[in-house]
């Protein structure tokens, strides 16, 4: 025999969507060879009240981080020039920066990457593409934020609607184009993407609008999701 309990019903979720924090503003170095990750982060961080500085790799890093004493660290690994690893090993000598946190974000997230991180002195790792409210989840825990947030009920629904059956789609050399994007978490590009599909028909708005709502959002995994069902769609 168990308890019985009460579920929420699940056709009306609430959930919260992260808009700010409280407190004054903090300063996030983000470590990245790839201008256009770099710029992603950027976007996401700026719009939430963030200061964003950018370094092409670890050396710049070090450096970025001497002069502007950042409250937090995105470290990318596989660089140029210094690996993210190495950097973080240098930073940790430095006793006036061995308390700052370093969240690792990468491609590759296997356990021997995550071991070879915390001997490093990484806090955190995040894997790309970078999922938003995961990478909030870590920089809120390591700055001990209090997030301001809007609440709204949202519907759960699966990825493909009736709606979505009837979509005009791209064509399937061009859903591969997209899936490449997906799977970088670019968003500046899926949308520019998205922009250019809903000028060439306007039977397209309504998959090229649900790219950009996603895109607003930050919704890398759901981004990659929609796309590989309609890939799945033109391919059978």
């Amino acid at each position: 025999n168990l308890p019985v309990v009460e579920v929420e019903d699940a056709a009306a979720i609430i959930h919260k969507d992260i808009t700010g924090y409280e407190g004054p503003r903090k300063r996030i170095l983000i470590v990245d060879d790839v201008l256009a990750n770099r710029k992603m982060l950027v976007d996401m961080l700026g719009a939430l009240g963030f200061e964003t500085t950018e370094a092409g790799d670890g050396e710049e890093g070090l450096k970025q981080a001497e002069a502007r004493r950042p409250d937090l660290i995105l470290m990318d690994v596989v660089m140029p020039v210094l690996d993210g690893l190495e950097a973080t090993r240098r930073l940790r000598r430095r006793p006036e920066q061995q308390a700052v946190p370093v969240i690792i974000v990468s491609a590759s997230t296997t356990d021997n990457e995550l071991i070879q991180g915390r001997a490093a002195g990484a806090n955190g790792f995040v894997s790309k593409p970078v999922e938003r409210e995961r990478l909030l989840k870590q920089i809120g825990e390591q700055l001990r934020l209090q997030w301001t947030v809007r609440e709204q009920a949202d519907r759960m629904a699966p990825v493909t609607t009736p709606d979505e059956s009837d979509w005009m789609l791209p064509s399937p050399p061009q859903l591969e184009d997209l899936h490449r994007l997906a799977l970088r978490g670019n968003m500046r590009e899926i949308r520019r993407w998205a922009d250019n599909l809903n000028q060439q028909d306007n039977g397209y708005h309504p998959f090229a609008d649900k790219l950009i709502e996603l895109t607003k959002a930050f919704q890398s995994k759901a981004i990659l999701a929609l796309v590989e069902t309609h890939l799945e769609r033109t391919s059978l």
